[in-house]
């Protein structure tokens, strides 16, 4: 006895989304460089994380800021901006951040990532504390701190600091939120 075929209706809630993955030519980078040979010279700045004893300042300015940007942080090897659409494809890796333009008491400028919830996932102390401690440090120094309980905390930094000299235009994080050219993710050293 043979068995004949059975077809399945499926539910158009219950489908999975594209795969961004299956066309391989749209994530190749070409090598033509003459794109790239002519650009405007950039800062580059590290990207940091939150430190305990770090005396820091934030740019106020909206333009300094870039919020809810995918990462994928390989430790050593570097973080890797994730275009939204190839978010959901990469499973828990990518996390959401905040990149904000700042400066330690050291004088030294950098990329401070504030890591956010992912959509689906729960509150959690330390991101709420770290959104807590940036905004303190948007007004005026902070010393950053960790308190009893868990999370980040800050005391106000009393003594006289240095007041910030910030580049004229956003930093590169800014760029984030504009595609690469013919790149689908970037690398951040």
């Amino acid at each position: 006895m043979v068995e004949e075929p059975r077809l399945r209706v499926i539910d158009s809630g219950t489908a999975k989304p594209e795969n961004p993955f299956a066309d391989l030519e749209s994530l190749r980078c070409p090598q033509d460089y003459e794109d790239y040979m002519a650009a405007e010279a950039v800062t580059q700045y590290p990207i940091r994380l939150l430190k305990e004893s770090m005396h820091l300042r934030i740019n106020p300015d909206p333009a300094y800021t870039v919020t809810a940007v995918y990462l994928v942080d390989r430790g050593k090897g570097g973080r890797y901006f994730i275009h939204p659409k190839y978010r959901d494809a990469l499973g828990p890796w990518p996390r959401c951040c905040n990149l904000h333009t700042a400066v330690d008491g050291h004088g030294r400028y950098f990329i401070l990532q504030v890591k956010q919830r992912n959509p689906g996932q729960d509150e959690n102390l330390w991101y709420e504390t770290a959104r807590m401690v940036a905004a303190a440090a948007m007004q005026d120094w902070v010393k950053v701190t960790k308190p009893e309980g868990g999370g980040w905390g800050f005391i106000p930094v009393q003594h006289k600091m240095f007041i910030p000299t910030w580049p004229e235009k956003p930093s590169a994080a800014a760029d984030v939120r504009r595609p690469h050219r013919r790149s689908n993710r970037t690398r951040v050293d």
